[in-house]
């Protein structure tokens, strides 16, 4: 009889888990190599996925929530200059550029143990 084996995949990622954890390494990803504005957009799908996906989810929503801040932050900070850089990017302090990219990482680090966390419990698996 065959040894299980622990690393393989008792089920496949299903749609929601790979949108979730696809837009926080994009807006890590995005951020760090200087497309910080385009960042907003995976900010904001991950945001409103973590929200509304269920109680799965939930361990989600705090990085999410303090990513998307950092990304307030930083638009309205380039929004009000009198005279603005012609990018995000341009006006991002590396600090904030760092912290942001790290809370993206931090967002997807914590879908994936939402996920290994419903593929390790007993009984029936989530559906949200």
């Amino acid at each position: 009889m065959p040894r299980p084996n622990r690393w393989r995949r008792t089920a496949p990622l299903d749609h929601r888990a790979r949108v979730i954890i696809g837009t926080a390494w994009a807006s890590a990803l995005l951020v760090g190599t200087g497309w910080a504005l385009v960042a907003t957009a995976p900010i904001l799908i991950l945001g409103i996925a973590a929200a509304t996906r269920g109680p799965r989810w939930r361990i989600v929503l705090p990085p999410a929530a303090a990513l998307a801040l950092s990304q307030a932050v930083a638009i309205a900070r380039w929004a009000t200059r009198d005279t603005p850089p012609p990018s995000l990017t341009k006006d991002l302090d590396p600090v904030h550029a760092g912290i942001t990219v790290a809370l993206g990482a931090i967002a997807a680090l914590t879908a994936h143990y939402a996920v290994r966390r419903d593929r390790n419990r007993p009984g029936p698996r989530a559906t949200a």
